[in-house]
């Protein structure tokens, strides 16, 4: 039961998250007309919301890494998947001719799940009792 519990509080933080984060993708890309520079500043700016979130809501407890080193870890994290998704936002709107903000769509969720296996069994990994 803690397993979905946790899940359920990881996609509600994750959900309100890509929120945020496609709707300043999206406001950024009007302003400057460039994929990676809205990538850039919106993952910046969500990215503060999520690892609050993530430390403090969804993997509760005790944790393995001091909170040092887990934001270390997680700015790592972000700016991997972040030039991951620009890249495949540019891919598929240069490359396949998608509109931007569904490519982004589809390319951050399926990113998700690589994400939440590292932040889980490695990045917030919380000692067990």
């Amino acid at each position: 039961m803690g397993m979905y519990r946790m899940l359920f509080r990881d996609l509600l933080v994750a959900g309100t998250s890509f929120a945020l984060d496609v709707a300043l993708f999206a406001v950024f890309l009007w302003a400057t007309q460039s994929i990676l520079a809205a990538t850039v500043m919106a993952r910046l700016l969500s990215s503060v919301y999520n690892f609050a979130g993530n430390r403090y809501f969804v993997f509760r407890g005790r944790h393995v890494h001091a909170v040092g080193s887990q934001l270390v870890g997680y700015v790592a994290l972000v700016l991997v998947f972040m030039l991951a998704s620009a890249y495949l936002v540019q891919w598929g709107v240069q490359g396949g001719q998608w509109p931007a903000v569904p490519v982004k769509i589809a390319v951050d969720v399926g990113l998700y799940v690589l994400s939440f296996a590292l932040r889980k069994f490695w990045l917030f990994r919380v000692k067990r009792p």
